[in-house]
């Protein structure tokens, strides 16, 4: 089966704003192209997929992407997740996906493990596996056969708006738990959760050295 990726990523000096109090605005953009590198160091040894995309307006993002294999979209400007990942959807039909993985940039703990436990819970199309946040609010990973076989959700509640979508559109549902793919960085909680991972990865060693506590 031919499966992309995509990657959504707001423009930095935009990005994880819940973060601002803790993270002077250079150094949250740092750990912002931290965390992306990690989910593309993931989703690049991966030998279930056939390519990984980024979007997003970001000139210093779309030049990450570039150097590190991955196919940047650009999508001219911030026009919001859904919005920016239909160009992903359109890009990936065009490259003959016949599956597509949607991962966010903030889940800087996942593994190419993940990816494959994700393809192997896909069933034939139409279907879907999701992975939700820890709070089951949120989706940290949505694998769809085929790439539009659901209007996108992504936003508050977007786990369940996302089950919502496929039960009204009769998609075949999986669900993946995961505890590397739940955690994703928006609060002070959340950074306090990944300071006690152990692990290796760029965004756990950046914390060792700026000294969170």
């Amino acid at each position: 089966m031919k499966v992309f990726a995509a990657v959504p990523v707001k423009e930095l000096s935009s990005a994880k704003t819940r973060l601002s109090k803790l993270l002077s605005p250079d150094f949250k953009e740092v750990f912002v192209l931290a965390m992306l590198r990690d989910v593309l160091d993931a989703l690049m040894s991966s030998s279930s997929l056939s390519g990984v995309m980024v979007i997003s307006s970001d000139p210093e993002v779309l030049e990450e992407a570039s150097r590190r294999g991955a196919v940047g979209i650009d999508e001219g400007e911030p026009r919001g997740i859904n919005e920016a990942l239909r160009l992903a959807v359109d890009e990936a039909l065009r490259r003959g996906a016949e599956a597509l993985l949607i991962v966010p940039c903030d889940v800087p703990l996942i593994k190419a493990s993940d990816i494959e436990k994700l393809m192997s819970f896909l069933e034939p199309p139409p279907s879907m596996v999701i992975s939700p946040s820890k709070n089951r609010e949120g989706t940290n990973a949505l694998l769809l056969a085929p790439p539009n076989v659901i209007a996108l959700r992504f936003g508050p509640q977007s786990f369940q708006n996302h089950l919502e979508e496929a039960s009204l559109r009769g998609v075949n549902v999986k669900i993946y738990e995961s505890s590397s793919l739940a955690l994703d960085i928006d609060e002070e909680e959340d950074l306090k959760i990944l300071k006690r991972m152990k692990g290796e990865g760029r965004v756990i060693a950046l914390l060792e050295s700026f000294g969170f506590r």
